[in-house]
């Protein structure tokens, strides 16, 4: 786990807005960066970063020390944008927890995280990874009964850290 910056530290270089996620500047960090500009950048996995005093920091992580004044483990971001760093869209956790809501496998072509076409069975496969062990759920005829079986799943195995779907 990486330390970061006390809170009174991190009070004199940037302001955090809860509402919106957004970190802005008290002092200028750079001659290109002016006070009230919004702080930090995007990486292309699409973490937001922020520089003071020549380390960087993984704002969601500055986010979680500002509003509690504590170090945080892991900040999952809930909606699964990595990006919104919005107070509402953030969580401490732990590495197992934050694993539940990852989306879908590359591979995965149903659409479905833990749901997949199995061409031998000719049937749809469900299954769910549970404290690193994963854990058939079975062969369903149609996708939306193997689906169902996986959003069971991850009420049971995951409770509040299951994927939030629209």
């Amino acid at each position: 786990m990486k330390i970061i910056p006390s809170k009174d530290i991190l009070e004199k270089f940037i302001n955090y807005e809860p509402e919106t996620g957004v970190f802005i500047w008290k002092v200028s960090p750079s001659p290109r960066v002016n006070i009230g500009d919004r702080s930090g950048w995007l990486d292309s996995q699409g973490y937001r970063y922020i520089r003071i005093e020549n380390k960087t920091y993984k704002s969601s992580r500055l986010a979680y020390l500002w509003m509690t004044g504590n170090q945080p483990v892991i900040v999952d971001h809930i909606n699964g944008i990595r990006s919104d760093d919005r107070w509402e869209n953030l969580r401490n956790c732990l590495g197992d927890e934050n694993n539940y809501n990852k989306g879908k496998e590359s591979k995965n072509k149903s659409g479905i995280t833990g749901v997949f076409w199995s061409s031998r069975d000719k049937k749809w496969r469900a299954e769910i990874t549970h404290q690193g062990k994963r854990k058939s759920l079975g062969y369903y005829e149609d996708l939306f009964s193997a689906s169902c079986a996986r959003r069971s799943a991850e009420i049971t195995y995951f409770g509040d850290y299951r994927p939030t779907r629209k």
